[in-house]
């Protein structure tokens, strides 16, 4: 029998797509997602059926538009409507199922294996969490998802992507194929803050106003991107 491969689905979270410098954007902010972009299929024409968080991610795990799953809001989640969905599937085929990062979508966390659930301020397994990055998630709080104009005053370990990253790989560690990972990040998202060095390493003066703007520098914005909410 042919051995089924293991998946990562990997997301994140208001992403625009005309950030990437591949897409003509002067400064070259995500070197990584940029190297994935250049070994794999990108999809140029990737389109959202909503631009709203819990609709567009339960059309992406049920197959069907929101008119049909019934939730338009992010606060209709419950009233999902839907027969098979991607994680029933591929259960039936053997596949544990983890999730390390946001959910926000008609997924139960009873629907995973592995579990550690984050948003835009708190997240990750209360019984993991020191007592720097609850720190970290209270300052979070306190920004009230808005902008916050200073460095972020916590070590890189405190940052979501970070934490996510680590509980993913030590769920992995202990685990048995056939998986499907969502490997989810809030970010992009607001509330906006970054740590040194990277709140520093480009000038403030060298980054494009946004919107239109954008446009009137010669800038090319897609029409479509493979990252939706």
């Amino acid at each position: 029998m042919k051995e089924q491969p293991n998946i990562v689905l990997i997301m994140t979270d208001q992403q625009g797509a005309d950030f990437f410098k591949s897409e003509g954007f002067p400064l070259d902010t995500m070197p990584f997602l940029e190297s994935l972009n250049a070994r794999g299929v990108r999809f140029t024409r990737a389109y959202t059926p909503m631009p709203t968080c819990g609709p567009a991610r339960t059309s992406l795990f049920t197959g069907r538009f929101p008119k049909a799953t019934r939730v338009r809001t992010n606060w209709t989640l419950h009233e999902a409507y839907y027969g098979k969905d991607l994680i029933g599937v591929l259960r039936s085929h053997g596949y544990s199922i983890y999730l390390s990062g946001k959910n926000h979508s008609c997924l139960l966390p009873e629907d995973f294996d592995f579990y550690s659930s984050y948003m835009h301020t708190t997240g990750g397994r209360p019984q993991y969490k020191t007592e720097q990055q609850r720190a970290f998630e209270t300052w979070l709080e306190n920004l009230h998802h808005r902008v916050s104009t200073e460095p972020t005053p916590f070590s890189l370990g405190c940052q979501f992507p970070v934490r996510i990253v680590d509980d993913a790989i030590e769920c992995l560690k202990q685990s048995h194929s056939p998986f499907f990972l969502w490997l989810s990040f809030p970010e992009p998202h607001n509330p906006y803050q970054v740590p040194e060095p990277y709140f520093s390493l480009f000038p403030e003066e060298a980054i494009p106003r946004a919107g239109l703007d954008r446009k009137v520098l010669g800038i090319r914005v897609p029409t479509g991107g493979g990252c939706v909410a």
